[in-house]
């Protein structure tokens, strides 16, 4: 993890990206605050959000609803 945040000085990670790391990782605090960090940079990457398997860990936080509301992106659950 310190690699990215290393590399993320000087060159551009995407928020989203870290953020899954996070939520894989079970830390879900930091994971949203990087989604909304996302967010405000409008990263091209939360248009993926919806169905991305690598955001499964969030989904079933009450935080993830309201997210994807916010962003105006369609409500699809991820092919089981």
């Amino acid at each position: 993890m310190g690699s990215l945040q290393h590399k993320a000085k000087p060159a551009y990670v995407s928020p989203y990206l870290i953020a899954a790391i996070h939520g894989a990782l079970g830390e879900k605090d930091q994971a949203f605050q990087l989604l909304e960090r996302a967010s405000s940079e409008r990263d091209s990457h939360l248009t993926n959000l919806p169905l991305d398997p690598k955001m499964d860990p969030l989904r079933t936080d009450p935080r993830f609803p309201p997210l994807i509301e916010r962003l105006k992106l369609p409500k699809q659950e991820p092919a089981q």
